[in-house]
């Protein structure tokens, strides 16, 4: 039973990283044309990799989500680093990741449900 508390939990995790992802990509295309503004990002899956390369599992509820400034890319006139056409894609990919794991999250809960007897 605990393992099933605790796939929520990680998805719960999941689902915490997609929303700040979402956040901080709408701030970045809020800035766009922001003079010197430098893009962010969320660092997550790269620990998680790590840790899964390191131990064979990783466990998202580990794991710190840490926004950082990207400076790599190039720089517009105006010292702004944000490209409009990978912010929009960035947030397309995320609302997939959003949505999947918002199912997986309800089908546990559901499976929970039944196990405890409460139908689905």
């Amino acid at each position: 039973m605990r393992e099933v508390f605790g796939s929520i939990d990680r998805i719960d995790a999941l689902l915490d990283v997609a929303a700040l992802r979402h956040q901080v990509a709408s701030g970045n295309l809020a800035n766009v044309n922001t003079p010197h503004y430098t893009r962010r990002r969320v660092l997550f899956e790269e620990a998680m990799r790590r840790a899964r390369g390191s131990s064979g599992g990783a466990d998202p509820r580990q794991f710190t989500p840490e926004v950082v400034e990207d400076e790599s890319g190039l720089t517009r006139l105006g010292g702004n680093n944000v490209v409009l056409e990978e912010e929009i894609a960035l947030l397309r990919k995320n609302s997939l990741l959003y949505e999947t794991f918002a199912k997986a999250h309800t089908f546990e809960k559901t499976v929970l449900r039944a196990a405890l007897g409460g139908g689905g």
